[in-house]
């Protein structure tokens, strides 16, 4: 890397905007085309310069990197998203989302980590607001080869209405969601999905029920009795859908028995 490249850098961890702008028309990257990887006499790669930043909390250095490629846009990379994810920011996110909407449903290479689940892995008490902001902001909550949005979130300890939030959204109520509330002992969203009227068939009430008994926790035995006692937990004997149900794959995957 340069001098110039690491003075940028430097001058985007240390929020000298006017050193930065300098920088800029210095080294003629005023309207020119970000780049992404780092070079031998090219400036920093776009999202290295937008990390740096970010981690900082620097919204006016973020907002002076997004002017300057306003012509050609910055395509964001897992970088940038995961600075955001470590260092939530909402005026930081707000800035990115006016500059692309497409930023809420970042989707990294693998095509099955996403802002959002990303974003579930963090202490509930530091993601909350910026969860909020992508939901309300239309996230796209079944991306990825297997959404997994909602276990992220129960794993993940989110709060009750970041997980209302995701279902009002329209995330899948799986069997694999109804397990992983049970695992978890989350209580508060086992009521919720009762309330709510989620339901399977009669081998998923089955497979919930033995779930809740191995964490044995009466309180998480007791709320799931009461759900499961619920009616509309249809028997269903697989010759409709040719096969084993989601409920006894998920217990063979999980536990290596029916």
């Amino acid at each position: 890397m340069t001098s110039q490249s690491q003075e940028i850098l430097d001058a985007c961890t240390s929020g000298h905007v006017a050193a930065l702008q300098r920088l800029f028309e210095a080294n003629s990257i005023q309207g020119s085309k970000p780049v992404y990887i780092s070079s031998a006499d090219g400036p920093p790669p776009a999202n290295s310069m937008l990390g740096a930043a970010i981690m900082n909390g620097h919204l006016d250095v973020v907002s002076l990197i997004l002017r300057t490629y306003s012509e050609t846009k910055v395509q964001f990379t897992g970088k940038t998203i995961e600075a955001l994810v470590r260092h939530p920011n909402l005026d930081i996110l707000q800035a990115l989302y006016d500059y692309d909407r497409t930023v809420v449903s970042f989707e990294w290479d693998n095509h099955t980590d996403t802002f959002v689940t990303k974003a579930c892995e963090q202490p509930p008490e530091k993601i909350t607001s910026l969860l909020h902001f992508l939901i309300e902001h239309d996230a796209d909550l079944e991306a990825g080869y297997f959404p997994r949005t909602l276990c992220n979130a129960i794993l993940g300890g989110q709060t009750l209405g970041v997980i209302e939030a995701m279902v009002n959204k329209g995330a899948t109520l799986s069997t694999q969601v109804m397990r992983q509330a049970v695992v978890c002992e989350r209580v508060d969203v086992i009521k919720f999905f009762m309330d709510t009227g989620v339901k399977g068939d009669a081998n998923d009430a089955a497979y919930l029920r033995s779930e809740a008994e191995e964490t044995g926790n009466e309180d998480v035995v007791e709320i799931v009795q009461q759900w499961i006692s619920d009616g509309g937990w249809v028997i269903d004997d697989g010759k409709l859908s040719g096969g084993p149900r989601v409920a006894q794959r998920l217990k063979r995957f999980f536990t290596g028995r029916d």
